[in-house]
């Protein structure tokens, strides 16, 4: 009955140590999502308080209270506490910057007492001030150029395109096991970074969340995702056999849309914007797509698993993608609808990859 409730809301926060029942921890999406502040939230949650509020902190850093805001003192308050006999730690994903930005755009300052010390090895952002910047999303595709890409987009190798692809076998869908799990195999290039990995692993993990999807680290398997570096961001769509190649360009690939909208692919599921039905909902501008880029809004015969047409995919396209004048490639028929600014998948996308893979009825083929 007790466990850890995490939630997407304003911050980024924890209770310190197990409080029992429903425990919450915020994780407000896209700031928080990084390996330093999701270690920060879950060493609260285990019992672990700031390394500056250290019973012996007075030794090694001097607090400047003048310059913090009185409702962010707490944040700075040394408690009794116990340090397991370890030295004070500056390099500490516990510590706080010498500058923590708050919501007023004020600085905290922290001053080292040794002399200047680099902290926040890995950009941890406080509970009482995430910074409220969405990251740019920058992707490629096999044909279009990443200046004119907008947040949310990628290609897919030069396979059937639409929304979900239809198979008239079952072979481009991952195999079901038995307990009802769709496992599918991965393997990491060794020349990625620990923290390009690591944040690769959050994607894999908003699936294992929301989906019956487990991505599992291959051992011997044949069929199984390859993901190597490069100058792009693309993916084969579904299932293709053997080692099934996945490219993502670091740092550029690796924000969590990114990556879901990759291993969307590679699930079977194409982009939005080529729908079959889709001039219900945009209409495609094609005096200004530039002409190499056209095949990128040629529209589809694809499923779509009995859900509306969703501008808040993970898989659609922003307006100028591929303009060769700058003006939109796409508009909403009706209304000043934005779309193409997707930073994860949205209820739709979820629920297509259930209706697909994960339901009790008999599966939908793609």
């Amino acid at each position: 009955m007790d466990y850890l409730h995490i939630k997407s809301l304003q911050g980024c926060r924890s209770h310190v140590g197990r409080t029992g029942g429903a425990q919450v921890l915020e994780l407000q999406e896209p700031g928080c999502i990084s390996r330093g502040t999701i270690q920060h939230e879950l060493l609260h949650a285990l019992g672990f308080h700031h390394e500056q509020s250290r019973s012996d902190r007075d030794n090694h850093i001097r607090v400047l209270w003048e310059n913090i805001p009185m409702e962010l003192w707490y944040n700075y308050k040394k408690l009794d506490t116990l340090n397991q006999r370890t030295g004070y730690d500056y390099n500490s994903v516990m510590h706080y910057s010498r500058y923590v930005r708050v919501e007023s755009s004020a600085m905290v300052n922290v001053k080292c007492i040794l002399g200047t010390v680099v902290l926040s090895v890995f950009s941890v952002w406080t509970e009482a001030a995430v910074l409220r910047t969405t990251p740019r999303l920058h992707e490629w595709t096999e044909t279009l150029e990443l200046s004119n890409l907008g947040r949310g987009h990628s290609g897919a190798f030069r396979r059937a395109r639409g929304n979900v692809r239809r198979c008239s076998k079952t072979g481009c869908k991952w195999p079901r096991s038995k307990d009802g799990n769709v496992y599918v195999p991965y393997f990491i290039d060794e020349n990625f970074s620990s923290v390009a990995k690591a944040t690769f692993a959050l994607g894999l993990v908003s699936f294992h969340l929301s989906t019956c999807i487990r991505f599992i680290v291959r051992t011997d398997e044949l069929d199984y995702l390859r993901i190597q570096p490069s100058r792009r961001c693309r993916s084969f769509v579904g299932h293709q056999g053997g080692a099934q190649t996945v490219t993502l360009k670091f740092p550029d690939c690796f924000e969590l849309g990114t990556i879901q909208h990759e291993l969307l692919h590679a699930l079977g599921f194409h982009h939005e914007h080529n729908r079959w039905d889709r001039d219900r909902h945009i209409r495609v501008l094609w005096i200004n797509i530039r002409r190499r880029d056209k095949g990128e809004f040629k529209k589809r015969l694809t499923l779509n698993q009995v859900t509306p047409y969703d501008y808040d995919s993970v898989m659609h396209y922003s307006r100028l993608l591929g303009s060769k004048n700058g003006l939109p490639t796409m508009e909403a028929v009706e209304g000043e609808a934005e779309f193409g600014t997707a930073t994860g998948m949205s209820q739709s996308d979820i629920e297509r990859v259930n209706s697909v893979y994960c339901s009790s009825a008999p599966p939908e083929r793609l």
